[in-house]
C-alpha cells in the first residue's frame, strides 16, 4: 500500500489450523489475529493444538514486533500479549501433563487450579472448557 510493505504470514497452526498474521515490518506492527490475545481469556477448541500454538510464538518472538494487534482485546505489546497466550498455554499444558502423568482424569482437569486467571475476560466461560479441551488433546499425545 503505497510505500507501506505488509507481508502476509501464516506463521503456524495456533488458535485453529488456519490462522494468518499481518506484518508490517517497517512500523514492528503484527496484526495477529487470534493467534495473540488481550485482556480475556482465550478459547480452546477442538482442532486447537497447543502444541503447535507455542511452537508459534517462538516466531512471533523473532519478530520482535513493537505493537501487536491482536485477535481480541486492545493492541498492546509483545509482552501483554505473551502473558495472556503463550504463558496461559504454557501453564495449562504443564497443568494437564502433570495430570496425565499421575494417572489423572478428566474430572482432574476441570479442577485444575486457574485463580490467576479469574479476573480475566471469558474467564467464567472457557476456564472448565479450555481445560477439557486440552486434557483431550494431550491424553493419547
Amino acid at each position: 500500500m503505497g510505500s507501506t510493505a505488509i507481508k502476509l504470514l501464516h506463521i503456524g497452526a495456533s488458535h485453529s489450523p488456519d490462522d494468518i498474521q499481518l506484518w508490517l515490518p517497517k512500523e514492528r506492527l503484527l496484526i495477529s489475529g487470534d493467534t495473540a490475545f488481550n485482556e480475556r481469556l482465550l478459547p480452546i477448541f477442538k482442532q486447537t493444538n497447543i502444541t503447535e500454538w507455542i511452537k508459534t510464538w517462538d516466531k512471533i518472538e523473532a519478530l520482535n514486533p513493537e505493537t501487536i494487534i491482536p485477535g481480541h482485546g486492545h493492541p498492546t505489546d509483545l509482552a501483554t500479549v505473551t502473558k495472556f497466550t503463550k504463558d496461559y498455554l504454557v501453564y495449562m499444558r504443564d497443568q494437564v501433563q502433570r495430570l496425565i502423568d499421575e494417572d489423572g482424569s478428566l474430572i482432574d482437569a476441570y479442577n485444575i487450579d486457574q485463580s490467576a486467571y479469574r479476573d480475566w475476560g471469558t474467564y467464567r466461560q472457557l476456564h472448565r472448557q479450555n481445560a477439557e479441551r486440552i486434557f483431550r488433546f494431550m491424553e493419547f499425545e
